[in-house]
């Protein structure tokens, strides 16, 4: 949960403003309009709280589907789109891939969530719970705090393709944890 809060929400909500402009520049243009990049990215910012009304529905499939199932779907889903963001050349595809980004890490805290509630012990829940809430905030906070720290020095593309890194060891290890539990 950490590593998907500092990855979805909390690196590319924050830096979307920034990623906008190195490949839009100040303005585009959709539908014959002209747009500000601020006016793009509070779009797209509020189309990632639009993904958080699909919860309901992603939390249903992933009763339906299982939720370890969906954590192997929209993990690597999240990967694949951070390494579309690092280095796809084509605006396009750079853009239609964010929704994707976001609602893949709505399905993945979902799934996370009920899985979290069903495997901390009655005894401790609220203690597991809290201390599992704290790392989901820690990585949401951390997010903006390390990409504006380093996007300078290391570029977006790097900070992103980093991001996917960290998604990609953490899948391994939540691999390893549900097969030896």
């Amino acid at each position: 949960k950490f590593a998907n809060g500092f990855a979805a929400q909390g690196l590319v909500g924050a830096t979307l403003g920034f990623y906008l402009r190195s490949h839009l520049g100040d303005e585009t243009q959709l539908g014959g309009i002209a747009l500000g990049v601020t006016t793009v990215t509070g779009l797209l910012l509020g189309g990632r709280f639009l993904t958080d009304l699909m919860a309901v529905f992603l939390g249903h499939m992933s009763e339906r589907l299982g939720r370890q199932f969906m954590v192997y779907v929209a993990t690597p889903t999240s990967i694949v789109m951070l390494l579309i963001l690092a280095y796809s050349p084509l605006e396009a595809i750079s853009i239609a891939a964010l929704p994707l980004l976001f609602l893949a890490g709505t399905a993945i805290s979902v799934s996370l969530d009920a899985s979290a509630g069903d495997l901390a012990p009655s005894s401790c829940r609220a203690q597991v719970l809290g201390r599992y809430t704290t790392w989901s905030d820690l990585g949401s906070a951390s997010g903006p705090l390390l990409g504006f720290a380093v996007v300078s020095a290391i570029g977006l593309s790097t900070l992103y393709a980093g991001a996917a890194a960290v998604l990609v060891a953490t899948l391994a290890i939540y691999t390893y944890v549900m097969t030896i539990s």
